[in-house]
C-alpha cells in the first residue's frame, strides 16, 4: 500500500473516530471520562526539546494542537488531532495523530498518539512520529516523542498545557510569533 493511500486511510479513520456518537450529546471542552463526557475537545499547546540535536540545530520545538476524542467506554477514548509545530528558524510542519486515551483515575490520563507529519516550510521533511504523555486533568502533561527522519529516530521530551490553558498559551504564542515575524522579516 502506498504512503498516500495509507495517509488517506488514516485521515478517514481518524475523522470517523472524531465524530460524536449518535445519541451522545454531551460534549465537553475539558476531557473527562463517561458518564460526565461523551466526547471532548483536544486543545493543547506545548514545548519539547530535542535530546541530541546535531551541531548548529536549535533543540526547541513549539506545538499547538486541535482535535476531538470520543469516550468509547468509561476508561477509554479514541480520536485524533492536527498539530501545527514551529521549529528552529521558522520551520513549520503539520501532523495528523490518531489518539488513544486511558483514564487512569484521580485526574490522571495516559495519552498515546502515533501519526504522520509533513513539512510546510523550511528544511523539515515528512515522516512518522509517536508521542506518549501523562496528563493531569487535561491541564498539564509531561510528554515524550520520537520522530523518524530518514533512517534514524530523534527523541524529544517536554510538556503540554491543555484545555483553557492550552488555548491561552496558543494565543500568546501566535502573538509572539507574529511579533517576531514582523521584527525579523527579510
Amino acid at each position: 500500500m502506498s504512503r498516500r493511500v495509507l495517509g488517506l486511510l488514516t485521515l478517514v479513520i481518524g475523522a470517523a473516530l472524531c465524530l460524536p456518537a449518535a445519541g451522545q450529546t454531551q460534549a465537553c471542552f475539558r476531557g473527562r471520562p463517561r458518564p460526565t463526557c461523551a466526547s471532548f475537545w483536544i486543545t493543547e499547546t506545548g514545548y519539547t526539546r530535542w535530546t541530541n540535536p546535531p551541531p548548529h540545530e536549535t533543540p526547541n520545538y513549539f506545538t499547538t494542537e486541535l482535535g476531538w476524542m470520543r469516550n468509547v467506554s468509561s476508561r477509554d477514548a479514541l480520536g485524533g488531532s492536527l498539530q501545527l509545530a514551529a521549529y528552529g528558524d521558522f520551520d513549520w510542519r503539520l501532523a495528523f495523530k490518531p489518539r488513544y486515551r486511558r483514564w487512569l483515575g484521580r485526574g490522571v490520563r495516559l495519552d498515546v498518539a502515533p501519526g504522520g507529519y509533513w513539512g510546510l516550510a523550511g528544511t523539515l521533511g515528512s515522516g512518522i512520529m509517536v508521542e506518549a504523555g501523562l496528563n493531569y486533568q487535561d491541564r498539564v502533561a509531561l510528554v515524550g516523542r520520537a520522530d523518524k527522519v530518514g533512517n534514524s529516530w530523534n527523541s524529544y521530551y517536554g510538556f503540554k498545557l491543555g484545555s483553557q490553558l492550552g488555548v491561552a498559551a496558543a494565543a500568546v504564542g501566535a502573538f509572539v510569533v507574529g511579533l517576531l515575524a514582523l521584527t525579523f522579516s527579510y
